[in-house]
């Protein structure tokens, strides 16, 4: 009985250990930045329900080319069915819900961020464009709480002007950027109050328009139920995301934005798409799957993998040198990085020019580089950034050179808000 109990215990472990995962290992590839194709990403990516694209900076126009490429190739092969862009929710809502009605270059600057609008970036939204009404869509939705493109002021103010007089229709299409005058002000409390209250008082004036005149709205077919809806809860978002005091806009603001963000794409997962494989497109700084050295915000990429465990794959990206589009000074200018202290430089020398690099979880045990601290180039986020990337990253993708966005396809002003 003793024997037939202890070889019943062993076959019991036998089969728990053959089920598990094999441990995951460190590998480098290099593979052509130029190329439509990802096959090495197959199998790093075969688990990930939410795959998240991260960039060390917005201004890096090949990488506006390399992501639009590899959107397209995980959509084609690989079965992502849906994009969710650091984006105005509103924007992209509205835009996409007509889609029927624009063209690809009217998408681009309906929807995502003016330093994102550029000729790189042009053929994913022709593509997504061409392939809306088809039967494998690539669907299109945006998780950010501030107002990224022109759909959300287009479509409320085109319906205000069919209801109110003028001098309404003024005073709102006014104060809708007040809160982009207020975070000019962010060092001078005065000036950011009047500006902030005008803004919330704004966003409430609007909201109690569209929501009073629902009935007229739909009967005078100005616009339709789904879009009202789309309106009010975007209003209702651009009030809460500005739920701090003076002086917390880069801290506490910040928390309430990615949090926001990530109840955004829990939705979007969960309620519209349940068994659908999703593509976050973002800032590393947004999309880490874990903290930099020093670093005590709670990101996107934080609650995603909290929420979504193994499932969640963020996939980093750098470059060491090239020229960048600084949002902030409205210039391009070139760089490079030499100090053996950043990952760019650690990167190109040990392993090559374009490199994916597939990391392991955090192994304090393991002496690889990628457990230990590492410095990044990330300008949004304040330049030189320390990490251990074990920590932050599932993946990174590298490109030793990139170059500048070109932003011919729009003349207007390039603005963040």
């Amino acid at each position: 009985m003793q024997k037939h109990t202890f070889l019943f215990i062993v076959f019991i472990l036998v089969g728990l250990f053959s089920c598990q995962k094999p441990a995951k290992k460190f590998s480098a590839s290099q593979f052509d930045p130029n190329s439509k194709r990802f096959e090495f990403l197959r199998d790093a990516v075969k688990d990930a329900k939410v795959l998240a694209l991260g960039e060390s900076s917005h201004g890096f126009g090949s990488m506006h080319t390399l992501k639009s490429n590899l959107v397209q190739y995980l959509h084609k092969d690989l079965g992502y069915e849906v994009l969710v862009m650091e984006a105005g929710y509103g924007d992209v809502g509205l835009s996409w819900y007509n889609i029927d009605k624009s063209t690809d270059k009217q998408l681009i600057n309906s929807t995502i961020p003016a330093n994102l609008r550029s000729k790189q970036m042009l053929p994913l939204f022709t593509y997504l464009h061409d392939n809306a009404e088809s039967e494998k869509p690539l669907e299109l939705r945006g998780m950010d709480t501030n107002i990224s493109g022109t759909a959300f002021r287009y479509r409320l103010m085109w319906t205000i002007r069919r209801l109110e007089p003028k001098v309404i229709q003024d005073s709102i299409e006014n104060g809708l950027y007040d809160f982009a005058r207020a975070v000019e002000y962010v060092n001078n409390e005065e000036q950011w109050e009047k500006y902030m209250t005008g803004y919330l008082q704004t966003l409430d004036f609007a909201k109690s328009i569209i929501d009073e005149s629902r009935e007229d709205i739909i009967e005078l077919e100005i616009a339709e139920e789904k879009e009202i809806e789309l309106m009010i809860n975007y209003i209702n978002m651009l009030k809460k995301v500005v739920d701090y005091d003076y002086g917390e806009m880069y801290s506490r603001g910040l928390h309430i934005r990615d949090s926001m963000m990530a109840v955004n794409v829990f939705d979007i997962v969960e309620k519209e798409f349940p068994n659908t494989k999703i593509i976050v497109w973002g800032h590393n700084g947004h999309i880490e799957k874990g903290p930099g050295e020093d670093d005590n915000m709670k990101w996107l990429g934080h609650y995603l993998k909290e929420k979504f465990g193994d499932e969640y794959y963020a996939l980093g990206m750098f470059a060491k040198k090239g020229f960048i589009y600084q949002t902030d000074a409205g210039k391009t200018s070139n760089f490079e990085l030499k100090s053996p202290s950043f990952i760019e430089t650690k990167i190109r020398t040990d392993y090559g020019k374009n490199v994916f690099l597939d990391i392991p979880p955090f192994d304090q045990s393991n002496s690889n580089w990628v457990n230990k601290p590492i410095d990044g180039y990330e300008l949004e986020a304040g330049g030189q950034v320390r990490f251990i990337p074990s920590k932050r990253f599932d993946g990174i993708l590298f490109i030793e050179e990139t170059e500048a966005p070109d932003y011919k396809i729009n003349e207007q002003k390039r603005r963040t808000n």
